[in-house]
């Protein structure tokens, strides 16, 4: 499979909490590196008060994650077309 071969992506999962289940996104990383898929450092997580949030509550726990993945993704977009 070649379609994901050094493609940037970025993890994005929603879960039971907001925690993370601890080995999840390492699955997920492995079965990217099989397919030669390049994955950001952050991944970001939504539990189900986030599915709830207003701008004022806990949306606002969520931005700077989302805002870190964005930025990683974009500046490893920039670097896939050099």
């Amino acid at each position: 499979m070649t379609a994901l071969s050094g493609m940037p992506v970025l993890l994005a999962l929603t879960s039971g909490s907001r925690r993370q289940p601890p080995d999840f996104a390492q699955v997920i990383r492995r079965h990217l590196t099989d397919v030669h898929a390049d994955s950001v450092p952050t991944v970001v997580v939504a539990g189900p008060a986030d599915w709830r949030a207003t701008a004022r509550s806990d949306a606002a726990r969520l931005r700077p994650c989302i805002d870190q993945a964005a930025a990683e993704l974009a500046a490893a977009m920039r670097s896939h077309r050099e």
